[in-house]
């Protein structure tokens, strides 16, 4: 982890905070209690991949997947989650012939942010 300021030892040395997660979602809990199905099987789907170039999330940095597309060319998309701003995770893709590709909105001359700014 990368060292903190003296400001956050402050308060974090007190309650005991370490920057870490204390615990990990329990997505098979999450999908029960809405009654629908989340991207479980695409994260399990995706861990069987040998090919792919980032572990799966919860491990950092890991992928989230979160869309798949069609058409002349196919794949999925997602998020290459890290302990930084979300709004900053790069975006992977994976296309139907077997390349990965991982930019952000800022590589793409007039492209969007991922807050849609």
């Amino acid at each position: 982890m990368a060292s903190r300021s003296p400001a956050v030892d402050v308060l974090a040395d007190p309650v005991g905070w370490t920057g870490q997660p204390r615990w990990m979602p329990d997505w098979s809990v999450t999908e029960r209690l809405l009654g629908l199905a989340l991207f479980l099987e695409s994260v399990k789907a995706l861990a069987g991949l040998r090919n792919k170039p980032y572990p799966v999330y919860p491990d950092l940095p890991g992928l989230i997947p979160w869309a798949e597309f069609s058409g002349p060319i196919s794949g999925e998309l997602y998020w290459l989650a890290d302990r930084g701003d979300p709004n900053e995770w790069p975006v992977v893709a994976s296309g139907a012939d077997g390349n990965w590709a991982c930019r952000t909105f800022e590589d793409i001359p007039g492209g969007p942010s991922n807050t849609g700014r």
